[in-house]
């Protein structure tokens, strides 16, 4: 609960400010960890991870045109802008492109936020924007 707030645009970096691993980049694990138990305590809260990625939705564009697909692509980790290019941090095998279980991950954040909110308003307006880049992006990938 340290590092988000309400109304956040952020998501939660695996280590919080607890720690400086990870570098305070934003991996899957926020949506896959993080993300359900704050959702079923604090929605309000949780609600600032799926927004991260709303926000950073035209840089994970970029990354999907950048190699070939369509749709929205985010990154084994991100940071502010969700870039790979100057983010993602990663050597050898290449995590920032191999990583595609990612997609899937922030897919299924936002169909609980919607379940657990039942804010059909913020689906039609947020969500849906998501998950429809997220299935444009694997099915160019197909």
């Amino acid at each position: 609960l340290a590092n988000t707030r309400r109304g956040s645009s952020d998501s939660i970096a695996p280590a919080g400010l607890t720690s400086d691993n990870y570098a305070g980049m934003i991996f899957w694990d926020a949506e896959t960890w993080m993300f359900p138990g704050l959702l079923a305590t604090r929605p309000e809260l949780a609600r600032s991870v799926v927004e991260y990625r709303y926000r950073t939705r035209d840089a994970a564009r970029a990354n999907a045109e950048k190699y070939g697909h369509r749709g929205l692509f985010y990154p084994w980790t991100s940071a502010s802008r969700g870039r790979m290019d100057s983010e993602c941090q990663s050597w050898d095998p290449p995590h920032c492109l191999t990583q595609n279980h990612l997609q899937g991950d922030v897919s299924l954040a936002v169909w609980q936020y919607y379940l657990a909110t039942g804010d059909r308003d913020w689906l039609a307006a947020r969500g849906w924007p998501l998950l429809r880049g997220i299935a444009e992006f694997w099915e160019s990938r197909a």
